[in-house]
């Protein structure tokens, strides 16, 4: 079976789990009670990239989300040792690993 074949079957299921694996540490991440109206921009926009399941508009999500975070880290000053700042520094490398095997992916289905 030619090598593209073989990966093209292989994308749906590379991400949905790494959806899943998102979706079990999520509880625990975000178990704390918060305290305003609602969950941060930049959570709801980091929830709708991980959770985005087409393919064509993941990327765009992922973009999105990381604007967001670093928006938030700039009104932070960067505090590493925050509870947000630790959210915030996963949510950062939890996209970064989401966005290449996405453009690997896409590369993989033009190839």
């Amino acid at each position: 079976m030619p090598n593209g074949v073989c990966k093209a079957k292989k994308q749906p299921v590379r991400l949905a789990s790494y959806h899943a694996a998102f979706l079990r540490g999520r509880e625990s991440l975000w178990r704390r009670t918060l305290e305003t109206a609602g969950p941060p921009h930049w959570r709801t926009l980091y929830e709708a990239a991980v959770l985005e399941s087409d393919p064509d508009k993941l990327l765009g999500r992922i973009v999105e989300a990381q604007q967001a975070i670093m928006d938030r880290t700039e009104d932070l000053n960067w505090s590493e040792d925050s509870p947000e700042g630790v959210e915030l520094l996963f949510a950062l490398n939890a996209l970064r690993d989401l966005r290449k095997m996405a453009e690997s992916d896409v590369k993989h289905s033009e190839g």
